[in-house]
């Protein structure tokens, strides 16, 4: 379930894929989690190179790291006026200039909280460099998979055409018919 591709869409470009392998670690159409215990994330972060070994993972850990996913998920979703939940306050910057002589961002903590504070910097480059807006949450609404648009309108709505776009415009023709075979009385 970790992979970030669910059909025809490619994944997104680093850093943005770690971003979207983050989010992608739950998926609504199947109830999927993969973050289900202190153990289980600790894998997921040593897998990606967030954290040297799996190590030692709290619950307090496994509780901010979903806070965090909810949180980018939220962000994701583009809601105007809808303010996302805020556990970025356990999360630590510190400056860091490069090798080239630019500014970036550095986790200032250790740990899992380094491994997340990795994570919205990813996040934060992706929306520095533009790719940010192509990241999108699928319209399907028992779906919501996180999907990189790379089309050229950035006009993309379902992670994959062939299942949730089948399905969007499936309902949309029942409806019309429905509404065509049986006119409101009036």
């Amino acid at each position: 379930m970790t992979e970030s591709i669910r059909g025809q869409r490619p994944a997104a470009p680093e850093p943005l894929r770690l971003v979207q392998d983050f989010v992608n670690t739950t998926w609504l159409r199947t109830g999927e989690d993969v973050l289900t215990s202190p153990a289980a994330l600790g894998e997921w972060l040593a897998t990606r190179g967030l954290l040297p070994a799996p190590g030692e993972v709290s619950r307090a850990d496994l509780a901010l790291a979903i806070e965090v996913r909810t949180t980018l998920r939220e962000l994701l979703a583009r809601e105007p006026g809808r303010s996302p939940a805020r556990p970025l306050a356990a999360l630590s910057l510190r400056p860091e200039i490069d090798e080239h002589g630019r500014l970036g961002w550095m986790p200032s903590g250790e740990g899992v909280t380094a491994a997340l504070t990795r994570i919205l910097i990813a996040a934060w480059e992706g929306d520095r460099s533009g790719g940010w807006e192509r990241l999108k949450l699928c319209a399907a609404p028992d779906c919501r998979w996180v999907f990189y648009d790379p089309s050229r309108n950035r006009s993309a709505t379902w992670c994959n055409m062939a299942v949730c776009g089948a399905r969007a415009k499936s309902r949309a023709y029942y409806h019309r018919r429905r509404a065509a075979d049986h006119p409101a009385a009036g």
